[in-house]
């Protein structure tokens, strides 16, 4: 699970589940690739920062969820409108981020933007 020094850097979900670890509430195990993990990694150093920070992983299935700084805030919902892979197989995972992240440039939210004339964009 990763620690983040700006918890303000991530989405509502993600720093959601990062109070309820700091709370010692049982939580399953997670990581947070932030905006600048996705931009300035390759594929297979992504692998790497996932294999590091959750241990034994191959095998397993993985829920991978967005959690946009301007998804689900206190003016504005997206639900639904971003995607979530779920029983995602340890193979089929960056595939998975990369579908969960190409969801924050689709037309519904491009059309929601401006619908609600929210003037920042997704990050």
């Amino acid at each position: 699970m990763t620690t983040l020094k700006n918890i303000e850097a991530i989405g509502g979900k993600a720093q959601n589940l990062t109070k309820l670890v700091e709370l010692g509430y049982r939580v399953p195990s997670f990581i947070i690739l932030s905006n600048t993990d996705l931009v300035n990694n390759e594929k297979n150093a992504l692998l790497d920062l996932i294999n590091k920070q959750l241990p034994n992983v191959v095998g397993k299935k993985f829920a991978v969820r967005s959690s946009a700084d301007l998804e689900d805030g206190a003016k504005h919902s997206f639900a639904g409108l971003f995607s979530t892979q779920l029983n995602v197989p340890y193979d089929q995972l960056l595939d998975a981020v990369t579908c969960v992240v190409e969801s924050s440039s689709s037309d519904q939210v491009a059309a929601y933007i401006n619908a609600k004339e929210i003037d920042k964009a997704v990050k």
